[in-house]
């Protein structure tokens, strides 16, 4: 088994494990989420012999390296910086760790008004763009 299809798996287990009820709530461990992120960049860096501990640094040099293309790698940094966003709103909000988004829309609506959105639509679309970038550069890249 090589070494993506073994981070894969890996990030698979954690999906089945710790997934919330929701996958399409759970911005930390569902399908395009802030883990999917953090693995492929993980499995990009073992593959090309590249380490850096942090998550924007390890973007730009994996770019500089040609491993990602410049246009994958601004749009993972952009969706990674948007979904750690709303973790860092919703935790200081909650003022616990959290991985999901809030269940109920007054909730969601008071989510997307701190996230700066000009709606609760607007928000969901940013969102769901976010989740679908990260997910359409990881199956680009591990599968």
């Amino acid at each position: 088994m090589d070494l993506f299809t073994q981070i894969d798996a890996m990030f698979q287990r954690i999906r089945r494990d710790r997934a919330g009820a929701s996958d399409e709530l759970d911005f930390k461990t569902g399908t395009g989420g802030v883990i999917q992120a953090e693995f492929l960049v993980q499995a990009l860096q073992m593959r090309a012999g590249i380490w850096n501990p942090q998550m924007i640094g390890a973007i730009r040099e994996l770019a500089s390296a040609g491993i990602l293309q410049e246009s994958d790698a601004a749009t993972l940094k952009e969706k990674y910086l948007y979904l750690r966003s709303i973790e860092s709103i919703v935790r200081r909000w909650e003022n616990k760790s959290v991985s999901s988004l809030p269940p109920g829309k007054t909730e969601q609506e008071k989510l997307a008004h701190r996230v700066g959105a000009t709606s609760l639509e607007a928000f969901a679309q940013d969102y769901h763009l976010a989740r679908a970038g990260i997910q359409a550069i990881y199956s680009r890249y591990l599968r």
